[in-house]
């Protein structure tokens, strides 16, 4: 594995397991990076711990990758786990083996996908507005209050929503890259609100279709009387106009 596909690396991993089991725990230290999934859950909801791991040290190459699966050692930490049989043990290793050979060939071959991600914005006194504007790459558009408002800290007023693209490997992928990807246009809404802001949740998260991904934005938005509403500046009549040099 090329040191420069080392990231895009763990995010197909990541993605591939998805697949087939559900996330537990991550760590990243001492040089090691490691993940633990649970596969194969049964009726009651255990499943059988899978491990991951690898040396991820700055500009070098992932060499071996580490796999396991069973009860034993930090495996044992899931709640709800479960002893697998030895034909079920040695379905999961190749399963993963399968899982580490196509990310290797994801990774050093570049692949990776664009998103769009929705995402809600909160705060107690921000822009509202009354429609959809583009800014920034993004696509923004008031949304109506929750409608458990009124037991939240935030939230009481309306929402607005914000529309991004962003490259990720799966639709979960995307969801954490966005994460970062809306922080500077949150800053930049909370100038322009001259009130601080913040992203509350994710609203969805799509392969990429700018056009469809805004109407679905777009559907969720409230009406635009509704909207002015909130827009206090609006209500009050300009008592002076200044040149501008």
């Amino acid at each position: 594995m090329r040191p420069v596909a080392k990231l895009l690396f763990a995010r197909h991993i990541q993605s591939l397991l998805r697949k087939f089991a559900s996330p537990q725990s991550s760590s990243w230290g001492d040089g090691e990076f490691t993940l633990v999934f649970l596969a194969d859950r049964d009726t009651r909801g255990a499943g059988v711990p899978v491990f991951l791991g690898w040396k991820m040290l700055k500009n070098d190459s992932i060499n071996e990758v580490w796999a396991a699966g069973g009860t034993d050692g930090s495996l044992s930490q899931p709640q709800t786990k479960r002893v697998p049989t030895h034909d079920e043990r040695a379905s999961l290793l190749r399963k993963l083996e399968e899982v580490v050979r196509t990310s290797e060939r994801s990774a050093n071959a570049g692949t990776i996908w664009k998103f769009d991600v929705a995402y809600r914005l909160e705060g107690s006194q921000i822009l509202y507005p009354h429609r959809p504007i583009e800014c920034d790459g993004g696509y923004i558009v008031t949304l109506p209050r929750e409608p458990d408002a009124e037991t939240k800290g935030w939230g009481h007023n309306p929402g607005v929503g914000v529309l991004l693209s962003v490259e990720a490997t799966d639709d979960q992928d995307a969801i954490a890259a966005g994460w970062e990807a809306q922080f500077e246009l949150v800053l930049f809404w909370t100038f322009l609100s001259s009130s601080y802001c913040r992203a509350m949740k994710n609203l969805f998260s799509v392969k990429s279709n700018w056009p469809n991904s805004k109407r679905q934005l777009a559907a969720l938005r409230l009406p635009e009387d509704q909207a002015k509403a909130f827009q206090w500046y609006s209500s009050r009549a300009a008592v002076a106009v200044l040149p501008l040099r």
